[in-house]
């Protein structure tokens, strides 16, 4: 069994990094991806999902409703900063935890998020001792981010909340955390196309980013490759052999492209130039 690092392990179906930004134009409140785009939770859910929901998915990632406020923001905010030398601290969760049941709001939608965030910084808090990032150091987001892998004609972005390096048997080493704050159950990493789970192929993904964004740095350690769902209390690692998940993700995405074209667009929407940044 080949591991993730063997040369031969991807066969070039992940062709990369892209390069400059996508282009996009805005209706209302919407933004309309004139290229291929989809974020890596939702590849990851396209690869198992039935023909409907895979219909659904490619359709809400070409016309994105525009978001002004991110759900579990604070979560997302808090999460780097609670890495120490020993690895995630319960202590510093469960403060940020109690920092967010404080916390001032205007509207009802910020009090309820800060109940939820609160509830799911209390739940990481409990699942962090068994999450191994001891003696690791963050290597923090860049401005730009951290670019989108280009699969199939298809831009993913992969997105985790920690990133960081380490030193695994005398060679440095990267490795990250992405988090799932979906609470209902068809937004589970434990769905599955029978043999593979979301999960699996969300780790994947988080691997290859690391494999060209931090080549500099190091290769990618898949047992440090880590999807935690929160609300399942459950943790996500990349598995060591994924070539046919790659083959998997490949064929999603060549599926896409296709669609794309075929998606249309809502003719009764005003229309907006606006800058592409995703």
């Amino acid at each position: 069994m080949k591991s993730p690092s063997s040369p031969d392990s991807s066969e070039g179906l992940i062709a990369g990094l892209t390069q400059g930004p996508a282009k996009r134009i805005e209706r209302g409140n919407y933004i309309i991806h004139l290229e291929p785009r989809i974020s890596a939770a939702k590849l990851a859910e396209y690869v198992i999902a039935n023909p409907i929901r895979q219909d659904a998915i490619a359709q809400n990632a070409k016309i994105a409703p525009k978001v002004i406020v991110f759900p579990y923001s604070r979560v997302r905010n808090a999460f780097p900063n609670t890495l120490s030398g020993k690895g995630l601290n319960p202590d510093s969760l469960l403060a940020y935890a109690q920092e967010a049941e404080t916390a001032e709001f205007q509207t009802d939608w910020q009090r309820d998020d800060n109940k939820r965030s609160a509830d799911a910084l209390k739940r990481l808090a409990k699942i962090a001792p068994g999450i191994d990032c001891s003696h690791t150091r963050i290597i923090h987001r860049p401005q730009s981010g951290w670019g989108e892998l280009k699969i199939g004609g298809v831009r993913v972005s992969v997105n985790p909340e920690l990133v960081f390096a380490l030193d695994h048997r005398g060679v440095e080493k990267v490795g990250a955390i992405i988090l799932n704050t979906g609470q209902s159950d068809n937004l589970s990493l434990d769905r599955t196309n029978g043999k593979n789970s979301v999960g699996d192929y969300l780790t994947v993904l988080l691997y290859r980013m690391l494999e060209h964004r931090l080549k500099h740095v190091g290769a990618p350690l898949h047992t440090r490759c880590y999807a935690i769902d929160i609300f399942r209390n459950k943790v996500h690692t990349a598995p060591a052999a994924h070539k046919m998940l790659l083959r998997h993700l490949d064929s999603a995405c060549k599926m896409i492209a296709l669609r794309w074209a075929t998606i249309e667009i809502p003719a009764n929407l005003e229309i907006k130039e606006a800058e592409a940044d995703f």
